[in-house]
């Protein structure tokens, strides 16, 4: 990918979102290189935005709407913007790097055909008018085929910064690590729980072709758009049946 620039998306809107000491900050790419929405902390914003951009609706949630006249967003491959307010250019590369292998061990699960990759790309203007370097997830379009699926890409894209370099065997690897590892942040609540939940998350896994083929996840059920928000990203489907999705 040749990227000279990433065009910025501006305004901002103030959102209401929970603090989080992981502050990984993300926005969809379109196909020509634009942000299509303002940087969110909230990963729940993202599927709020694809369900808005495939369904043509205009739901905004907590401060937060993507719309019409948007940037289109990419569904034939996903493409995640990633940046952090507070962690410097060198330290992204590593972290990212950390979190890319854990990553392909997901999509060695699922049997994708390809693998994603990080990408550090051109400059982008941020809020405050600096060029700053950003970070781009290029990967699999299956990412982008459900709520739950853009939720654990996202979740495991902030893993890197908390794993030391350690390296994996396999998901139950990373998943016995964060067992150990407790609740030392919200990120680390978030792993522990798909821990919790091996045997559903397995099931996804396992059967994302299937699942996936459904083209209705992305459907805000009679315009509930906060039980969509809040209970359609991975900890919300595994608290379901999900032999029943």
């Amino acid at each position: 990918m040749n990227m000279d620039m990433v065009k910025y998306f501006a305004p901002e809107n103030t959102l209401s979102e929970i603090y989080s000491n992981n502050q990984y900050r993300f926005a969809f790419l379109s196909p020509d290189n634009r942000m299509c929405h303002q940087w969110v902390f909230c990963r729940d914003f993202l599927h709020d935005a694809v369900s808005n951009f495939i369904n043509k609706t205009s739901f905004g949630i907590y401060g937060f709407k993507y719309e019409s006249s948007n940037p289109p967003i990419s569904l034939n491959k996903t493409r995640i913007l990633v940046g952090h307010d507070r962690v410097a250019e060198g330290d992204m590369r590593v972290y990212l790097g950390d979190a890319l292998k854990v990553i392909h061990l997901f999509e060695k699960a699922m049997r994708f055909t390809s693998r994603g990759e990080i990408v550090e790309c051109g400059l982008v203007v941020d809020e405050y008018h600096k060029l700053q370097t950003v970070f781009v997830f290029e990967g699999s379009r299956f990412w982008m085929k459900s709520p739950y699926m853009i939720s654990l890409l996202t979740l495991l894209l902030r893993v890197g910064s908390e794993i030391g370099g350690k390296s994996f065997k396999n998901i139950n690897s990373i998943l016995d690590f964060y067992g150990s590892y407790g609740y030392k942040s919200r990120t680390g609540g978030y792993m522990s729980k798909l821990g919790d939940n091996r045997g559903k998350l397995e099931y996804i896994l396992k059967n994302r072709k299937t699942l996936l083929a459904n083209p209705n996840w992305f459907l805000v059920g009679g315009g509930h758009i906060r039980s969509f928000h809040d209970k359609s990203g991975i900890l919300g489907t595994l608290e379901k049946d999900v032999t029943s999705l």
